[in-house]
C-alpha cells in the first residue's frame, strides 16, 4: 500500500481491517478446533421474504442448539424484534447478559442495541451503543455499515457515535 496510489483514508481503513482481524484471531484462539458459523444480513430483506424467513428460522435453531452463544442469541432477539415480537425480543435481550454468553467486552450491550433498534427504540438503542463503548467495544469502520443499526443512521446522537474521539 504504501507504493500504491492509495489515500491517507483507505490506508486508515485497511490498518483498521487488519486490526480487527488480529483482534478476532485472538478473540477465537480459544475456540480453534470448534466448529463457527456467520450469518450476513442485509437490512433491505423485508420480513416478507423467504429468505428473512429462512433465516429467523436458522437463527431459532442455532439459539436454540448452542444456549451459550452470543451472536446465535443476539441474532433471535433481533429476528424476534424484526417479526414483531417485541415482548419475546425483550425476554431474550435480557438474557444476553448471562455470564456464559460473554464475547468480548461491550458485545452483549451491542446487541441489546441492535434489538432496541429493531423494536423502533432509537432513544434506547443509542444509549446502549454508548454503553458497549464504555465497556470496551472496539470503534471501527464496522460502525456505518451494521445492518441492524440502519434505523438510527442520520440520528445526532448516532453521528456523534461515528466520529471516534481518539
Amino acid at each position: 500500500l504504501a507504493t500504491d496510489d492509495v489515500g491517507r483514508l483507505d490506508r486508515k481503513i485497511a490498518a483498521s481491517a487488519v486490526t480487527e482481524m488480529r483482534d478476532a484471531f485472538r478473540v477465537f484462539a480459544p475456540y480453534h478446533d470448534v466448529p463457527k458459523v456467520t450469518i450476513f444480513g442485509s437490512a433491505r430483506t423485508r420480513p416478507d421474504d423467504p429468505v428473512y424467513d429462512q433465516a429467523r428460522r436458522i437463527a431459532a435453531d442455532l439459539a436454540r442448539d448452542h444456549p451459550d452463544d452470543l451472536e446465535s442469541a443476539g441474532f433471535a432477539c433481533v429476528l424476534a424484534a424484526r417479526a414483531g415480537l417485541p415482548d419475546v425480543a425483550r425476554d431474550c435481550a435480557g438474557r444476553l447478559e448471562d455470564d456464559r454468553l460473554r464475547a468480548g467486552p461491550g458485545v452483549a450491550t451491542l446487541w441489546r442495541a441492535r434489538t432496541s433498534a429493531a423494536l423502533g427504540e432509537p432513544d434506547a438503542a443509542l444509549r446502549l451503543l454508548q454503553r458497549a463503548f464504555s465497556e470496551g467495544l472496539r470503534f471501527d469502520t464496522w460502525l456505518h455499515s451494521d445492518p441492524f443499526l440502519a434505523s438510527l443512521r442520520g440520528l445526532p446522537g448516532f453521528r456523534g457515535l461515528e466520529e471516534p474521539s481518539g
